[in-house]
């Protein structure tokens, strides 16, 4: 990521075990983040940045299995959010089972929060998945 600055270290980071409580777990690391911030942001990116955290983690946990890592970090202008898993799998979009069978809503939420998506396969085998907000 360019030019990080958050909570003084650059960067805020957090190791997760794939299962249930990771993506909660996660949140709470993002909140922790969030009220680090100086300036603060606003509670509309807030609760977005919460949603976007929740729904990579969740697709971390049901898509990759394994340990995951979320990174947090800011510039003046934009927010963070990275989650490194271990699949090689990309994301892909698509129609949401409104029958709640299949999914499909996570992927497609994310995208239209965020501000950007990068993806980019990880040296060693897994994946880095970061979505960038506005500030």
């Amino acid at each position: 990521m360019e030019d990080v600055q958050a909570r003084g270290t650059g960067t805020d980071r957090v190791d997760l075990v794939c299962r249930p409580e990771a993506a909660a777990e996660a949140r709470s690391a993002a909140r922790a983040f969030l009220d680090g911030l100086s300036p603060r942001v606003g509670a509309a990116v807030a609760e977005n940045l919460l949603l976007m955290v929740s729904e990579l983690v969740t697709n971390a946990i049901r898509h990759a299995g394994g340990a995951l890592e979320v990174r947090f970090s800011s510039t003046p202008e934009r927010l963070h959010v990275a989650v490194d898993d271990a699949s090689p799998s990309m994301p892909r979009l698509r129609r949401p089972d409104w029958t709640g069978r299949t999914g499909g809503f996570g992927w497609s939420m994310v995208h239209k929060l965020a501000d950007g998506l990068a993806i980019h396969p990880r040296d060693g085998g897994g994946k880095t998945v970061a979505a960038f907000l506005a500030r």
